[in-house]
């Protein structure tokens, strides 16, 4: 039986200051395949292999000043995963090898508070600024370290270069993953970003700082003007959705005035109901199917429920819409949200298939972009959508005189093509493998580990019909992950659950109260507050601030199992409802809490053929509000870091390779009961941390990046 296969390869391009969707490419020379040499960027086939297209920040080049904060409760980290390989220092003295480690930590700048030593290959080293376990395998001449710090981050790199050079190690790797660090530190020093750039630009894209840069309303006619190209059609049909009869239609003003022969035919609705709406689009038919709806700045969001409602069959759809049709959603202001998840509503739900594109534009003065002159772009069927946005930007730009951006363009699903005719067929002949299947074969893993992030789950808020709230309707099962919008509550079930009514005009049903956030958008956001982040779609999703930045602005560690930590500015950040205070408080985490936790995990999960010899389990003190507690092991160890407040990082190795048993250790490790004393009762009560994100990789030597159980695999 044949199968059809889906032929497709692809590749990320990133960058600090180039711009793909304008750069002019340059021929460097080398033989290209699908791209020729010598493409300019008015060539449409410069763009035919392009699918999703993601616009990097571009950062300044002026140098960036650090900046020095309160860091009473900051609780941000990193930790260095580093391999050393082929190394010379003699590894026969457990004692004599801590020795040279602790020094080189010292030169670096650290301050050393205690080592504690187990068995003959394994060392944990105690910081001020946060902790190094070593794991020592003499006979492979390799060893391998967890640098972990919390401050003197700008120490990082010298010290991982001070652990190297400590074991004269020929070869290194090494990636950093970020974490929460330790609360009530001293002060430290951390990167300043300029006011008009973003730390991360995969979210919140369009949230700088608002500039000076003032618009007219002729250069939002102008754009939209030029923007109406993007119409394909030779007698295009045109629905403008209009405000009320009583305040000024501008898209309609602006058709009215324009050069018929480039506008072609045009209708107009102004009652935001779907009768009246469903009328004015029949009637278009008398022109033709409609290739274009122009969303007024001034239309209500009513107007796009209603739209919403009549295109939901695909029956409609069929008969109003053209096969190529555009949705233009111009905006002088931030009201867009709507705009926008109206406009990813028909790439995600209504046509789906490539090519189908959702573009925003965003125009400034002298590259400063304040985001409230906005065009957002939905195209469906056609196939030369990019070429034909990257002319109509020129023309936009060159009319007006302003800069524009292109923060992103999102594509929707391959087709597939069952007589595909590629212009390349490759297979394993074609690519030339010594170095990977050297790389490959040179790889010996010796155990796995785990980096585990808890949080503390906050309790549910108590919600009435009426309220108004953040609804996580793509929810992780965890759910504190997961993707929220606006709702109101309109009814409680007799199961104690909710029906919502969102922004968008979608309902839901059923939705569990840990699912179900209180608006608090007022509320005072701090350090290691629980906050909900709006991005660049005008979706919400669930994280902590890690730091407070001048201006209003807050760095914030996103739940989306990525580890994004974006800048965020005020009006895009909301602090989320703790418990009323009427309930019995939550058990407090404390020290000797995460140390029976720890115990609890290793006397459940790990096996005594594991514990070769007696485990040795400490508590170390010494900085911040929390402290770490580590358990040793002959094939294994666990090192559990509390930030004191509401993060846990468990960072968890083994010599078995076992994602069920790793897992199983987290969850028999995230849950503990408590005695808590309210009101002159006594309540038990079980305290539960979300894994809000974990990462986890093979260790071992010859520059290892898979487990065993892959290495049995021949490609």
């Amino acid at each position: 039986m044949e199968v059809p296969v889906f032929c497709d390869q692809s590749i990320n391009m990133l960058s600090n200051n180039v711009d793909f969707m304008t750069a002019e490419p340059i021929d460097h020379g080398v033989e290209s395949m699908v791209v020729k040499p010598g493409t300019t960027k008015s060539d449409s086939q410069k763009f035919h292999s392009w699918w999703n297209y993601h616009r990097n920040a571009q950062h300044k080049t002026k140098e960036r000043k650090s900046l020095t904060i309160d860091a009473s409760d900051n609780s941000q980290g990193v930790m260095v995963v580093l391999e050393a390989e082929d190394t010379s220092l003699s590894m026969d003295s457990l004692m004599d090898f801590n020795d040279t480690i602790t020094e080189s930590l010292k030169k670096a700048g650290l301050t050393v508070l205690s080592s504690s030593l187990f068995e003959t290959e394994v060392i944990f080293i105690a910081l001020k600024e946060g902790y190094v376990m070593s794991r020592n395998w003499p006979k492979y001449n390799y060893c391998a370290f967890d640098l972990f710090l919390w401050s003197g981050l700008d120490k990082l790199d010298t010290a991982k270069a001070g652990l190297a050079a400590a074991v004269v190690a020929k070869s290194t790797s090494s990636f950093n993953i970020v974490t929460s660090g330790m609360r009530g530190i001293e002060s430290v020093e951390v990167p300043k970003f300029p006011d008009e750039t973003n730390a991360d630009s995969s979210i919140c894209t369009d949230l700088d700082a608002p500039s000076a840069t003032s618009f007219e309303l002729s250069d939002l006619d102008a754009i939209t003007e030029e923007m109406i190209a993007l119409v394909q059609s030779a007698e295009s049909v045109t629905v403008v959705l209009c405000p009320d009869k009583e305040v000024s239609c501008q898209s309609l003003e602006l058709l009215k005035n324009s050069d018929s022969t480039k506008i072609g035919k045009y209708v107009s609705v102004f009652d935001a109901s779907e009768s009246a709406t469903l009328e004015v689009m029949k009637l278009a038919l008398s022109h033709g199917q409609i290739d274009g709806i122009i969303i007024d700045p001034e239309a209500p969001r009513e107007m796009g429920q209603v739209i919403k409602q009549i295109l939901h069959t695909s029956s409609t759809r069929k008969q109003l819409l053209a096969k190529q049709y555009v949705v233009l959603a111009p905006t002088l202001d931030s009201s867009g949200s709507w705009r926008n998840s109206l406009l990813e509503w028909f790439r995600t739900q209504v046509v789906m298939q490539t090519p189908d594109h959702h573009a925003e534009v965003i125009f400034g003065s002298d590259n400063k972009h304040s985001g409230n002159l906005k065009v957002g772009i939905f195209s469906a069927g056609d196939v030369d959508f990019y070429p034909h946005l990257v002319d109509i930007i020129e023309k936009c730009e060159s009319r007006t005189g302003l800069v524009a951006k292109v923060p992103s363009v999102q594509d929707g699903m391959h087709k597939f093509k069952p007589t595909l005719d590629p212009l390349i067929v490759a297979n394993e002949s074609s690519y030339d493998k010594k170095s990977a299947n050297s790389q490959w074969e040179s790889q010996n893993p010796l155990g796995m580990q785990t980096i585990f992030q808890f949080e503390a789950k906050i309790p549910d808020a108590s919600i009435s019909v009426g309220d108004k709230v953040m609804g996580n309707y793509q929810p992780h099962p965890s759910g504190i992950t997961g993707t929220w919008q606006a709702a109101t509550v309109v009814s409680k079930n007799e199961d104690n659950t909710y029906d919502l009514y969102y922004v968008d005009g979608d309902d839901q049903y059923g939705m569990e109260g840990h699912l179900i956030e209180k608006w608090n958008i007022a509320a005072d956001v701090s350090a290691s507050d629980a906050v909900l982040v709006r991005n660049s779609q005008g979706e919400w999703e669930a994280g902590r601030v890690m730091v407070k930045l001048p201006d209003n602005r807050f760095k914030v560690h996103i739940y989306d199992w990525l580890g994004s930590i974006p800048i965020v500015n005020e009006p895009h950040i909301m602090k989320r409802f703790e418990k009323p205070d009427k309930l019995p408080p939550s058990p407090k985490i404390s020290c000797s809490m995460l140390k029976k936790m720890l115990d609890k995990a290793v006397a459940v999960t790990v096996t005594s053929s594991a514990r070769m010899s007696k485990d040795k389990e400490e508590i170390h003190y010494g900085a911040g509000d929390g402290c770490v507690a580590t358990a040793l092991w002959s094939k294994g160890n666990a090192v559990a870091t509390w930030d004191g407040g509401h993060h846990i990082v468990l960072n968890l190795f083994t010599f078995e390779e076992s994602k069920k048993m790793h897992q199983k250790f987290a969850n028999d490790f995230s849950k503990i009961t408590t005695n808590t004393k309210y009101s002159k009762r006594e309540y038990s009560q079980t305290l539960s941390f979300t894994m809000v994100s974990h990462h986890e990789q093979p260790r071992g030597f010859g520059r290892v990046i898979n487990f065993k159980h892959e290495m049995k695999t021949i490609f």
